[in-house]
């Protein structure tokens, strides 16, 4: 049972960060607003971290609400689900005209992993944190 309960919190906090991503991707939009993008590599990478940053904000809630509700000894493989679910969400997401070129693949292939990375870097913190606290009430408790 507590497997379920463990799913079910993982697919909550994936929606309420989807929801949560749109209302912070808003006012972020508002930093891309005239900014023009040029045909380099780094130009690329930047406009598909702006496109994704309200996104990545959610996946870092969705990360740590998954690894302080869940019951586990290891919360993080639960995160690692939520990092799953957002490379997975974006199929279909972009419609071109025109076939996109390599450096539009670039740019929608950080548009899509910036959100996961997010979050498996939000799990990694959390766990290195609590291994630390729990290092430390051991030091204290002798």
């Amino acid at each position: 049972m507590a497997w379920f309960r463990n799913l079910l919190i993982s697919l909550g906090a994936f929606w309420f960060s989807l929801e949560i991503g749109v209302l912070i991707t808003i006012p972020l939009a508002m930093l891309n607003n005239g900014r023009i993008y040029h045909d380099g590599v780094l130009d690329a990478i930047a406009e598909g971290l702006m496109t994704s940053m309200g996104m990545a904000l959610g996946a870092v809630l969705a990360a740590t609400l998954v690894m302080l509700a869940v019951l586990s000894l290891k919360p993080q493989r639960w995160a690692f689900l939520v990092a799953v679910l957002y490379v997975t969400r974006a199929h279909g997401r972009h419609h071109w005209v025109v076939p996109p070129s390599a450096r539009d693949r670039l740019w929608m292939g950080v548009d899509l992993l910036w959100p996961a990375i997010a979050c498996l870097a939000t799990t990694a913190v959390i766990t290195r944190l609590r291994r630390k606290s729990k290092e430390a009430m051991k030091d204290q408790n002798g």
